[in-house]
């Protein structure tokens, strides 16, 4: 028996999990770094202390925050559709159940 045939027999639950939900750690250090740009948008941080920086920081570099999450959750999606046809209508079902809880309580 080989090392790599013995390696695939003893994958544990966690090593398949991993597999299967790919990590971009590059991906998560922006998201974090532009939820902090999103809130800094939002509440202005450095308005009393200095008005020019706080117009470059929240009119010209925090506006990078929005487009990046919206291309990131893209790009998202579309590699779990590639992968598994499935998922589009799973996705779908889901937002479909959302918007019907949505009207109800909107109507009741």
């Amino acid at each position: 028996m080989r090392i790599s045939e013995y390696k695939n027999m003893c994958k544990t639950s966690n090593d398949i999990i991993l597999e299967k939900n790919k990590i971009y750690d590059m991906l998560n250090v922006f998201r974090f770094v532009s939820a902090i740009l999103v809130i800094c948008i939002h509440t202005v941080p450095l308005k009393n202390i200095n008005s020019e920086i706080s117009f470059v920081l929240n009119m010209i570099v925090a506006r990078i925050a929005v487009p990046f999450f919206f291309t990131s959750s893209g790009y998202l999606f579309y590699s779990r559709f590639k992968e598994n046809d499935l998922y589009i209508k799973g996705y779908i079902i889901r937002i479909l159940y959302i918007f019907r809880m949505e009207l109800y309580i909107f109507f009741s």
